[in-house]
């Protein structure tokens, strides 16, 4: 009794530390490689890509079912105001009367009427074999489309992975920016209760402390929206976010390194990626539907059996009905719907076509554009290297030179501010590297950088 009463507990309990469990199977802090390889298991994005190819796939397998008719299963039961003959009059009914009155026929109100009907299309003017052609087709569009889904949310996680990282190098640098504020404030305090710096110094270093509080405020935020955003991509709440690993020297260096192949074979790998090949099968797909509505204007023939069985209590036993019959329908007025149809099939095909050439033209100004991105992002890392020496230097210079005299106070917040900035700089220029390479991956659906392997300690 007592296993039972506490049951419904236990198992509730362990219901809601399913989410704490898969957080948990994160590392921490976490990588970029790691959040690249959650994503592949864990986006809903992806997820949901999957389940849309499948259906697509569910879809092309129903439509070439099609092609063998269908057979139903029919059954009815009624009460009518008056006797009815139970099926249509035949030579053997007759016969089974033994004349040719009526008065021998079965005839009842209560009637039960159940057999099967079957349906075969023979000729449908096209329609049915263009159908299944462009179910096919939307099955390789929702197959291209899954997998260029994964290499988009790759990039889409680089992106945002790298924009926290550098949100939180900047909160790191104006927080040790905000703290030798405070260290200048309290030697400024001191100069000036001995006369020996003005008031306004201490007035202009409170009026920059406030300033960059506001600034690590403005930060958090976008780091709060971001992190936010790439929580939802690895399938968790932004509380289950672990702490994320800035890129090293040790990445940045092998991405500097890093040879990339011409632009001609990265325009013909991306001209052959998932997005062309999608936009290749709507176009196809568009086409073949096009020619379908075309074939709903000419007649069709079907081939027809039914077998009905007939029962009512003025029977000794049940009476049999079978028919086969080949039926010709020849489309004659249907409100002009479908010359309407096959106008707007012929409008969505000429659409298709140009959206398959503009994917090719975006794909190409993609790869040129992820390509530019990439060999910007490695001069900004050098740039970045170059800006933080030399604004640490000047910050130092300028701090001896204010202490001893011969410097202004504007001067040394404005050194220490570049300072700041120039560490967060080399961060985000590192983290904007790595992003710059996997669009372009994703763009040519190629890794071209295979991961940082074990995590750097700087």
């Amino acid at each position: 009794m007592t296993i039972r009463r506490f049951l419904p507990a236990l198992l509730l309990a362990t219901v809601l530390a399913l989410p704490a469990a898969a957080a948990a199977d994160l590392p921490s802090p976490l990588t970029l490689d790691d959040a690249l390889a959650r994503a592949e298991t864990a986006s809903p994005s992806i997820r949901q890509a999957d389940a849309s190819a499948d259906a697509a796939a569910e879809e092309a397998r129903a439509a070439r079912g099609a092609r063998w008719g269908h057979l139903d299963l029919v059954g009815t039961a009624a009460r009518l105001n008056d006797d009815a003959i139970l099926r249509p009059m035949s030579r053997q009914l007759f016969e089974e009367a033994g004349s040719l009155g009526l008065h021998g026929l079965p005839l009842d109100r209560n009637q039960r009427h159940w057999g099967a009907e079957l349906e075969v299309p023979l000729w449908t003017g096209g329609t049915l074999s263009r159908r299944i052609r462009a179910a096919d087709l939307g099955k390789v569009r929702a197959r291209a489309l899954a997998e260029g889904s994964r290499w988009q949310v790759r990039a889409n996680v680089a992106s945002l992975y790298g924009a926290v990282v550098s949100l939180d190098a900047l909160a790191e640098a104006l927080g040790r920016y905000g703290e030798a504020l405070g260290a200048t404030r309290r030697k400024l305090e001191l100069m000036v209760r001995e006369g020996k710096r003005p008031r306004v110094d201490l007035l202009k270093v409170e009026d920059e402390a406030a300033a960059v509080e506001g600034r690590r405020a403005e930060v958090r935020a976008h780091r709060a929206r971001a992190a936010a955003l790439l929580a939802a991509l690895l399938g968790l709440e932004p509380g289950e976010l672990p702490d994320l690993v800035p890129p090293g020297e040790r990445e940045t260096g092998a991405l500097l390194a890093l040879e990339l192949p011409p632009r001609d074979e990265l325009v013909d790998r991306a001209l052959a990626s998932s997005r062309t090949r999608a936009a290749r099968a709507e176009a196809g797909r568009a086409r073949e539907l096009e020619r379908a509505a075309r074939g709903e204007l000419l007649p069709k023939v079907v081939a027809k059996g039914t077998w009905i069985r007939n029962e009512a209590p003025s029977l000794s036993e049940p009476l049999d009905t079978w028919q086969v019959a080949l039926a010709v329908k020849v489309p004659v007025f249907a409100g002009g719907s479908r010359w309407a149809k096959h106008r707007a099939a012929r409008h969505r095909a000429e659409a298709a076509r140009a959206g398959e050439e503009r994917t090719r033209l975006e794909v190409i100004a993609r790869v040129d554009e992820a390509r530019s991105s990439v060999e910007a992002a490695g001069a900004r890392v050098r740039a970045a290297r170059a800006r933080r020496e030399a604004a640490e230097e000047a910050a130092r210079i300028e701090r001896l030179r204010y202490e001893n005299g011969a410097g202004t106070i504007e001067d040394l917040l404005r050194a220490e501010a570049r300072a700041a900035e120039a560490r967060a700089a080399v961060v985000a220029a590192r983290a904007d590297l790595r992003t710059a390479v996997e669009a372009l991956s994703a763009a040519c659906e190629t890794e071209f950088f295979p991961g940082a392997g074990a995590p750097e300690t700087e």
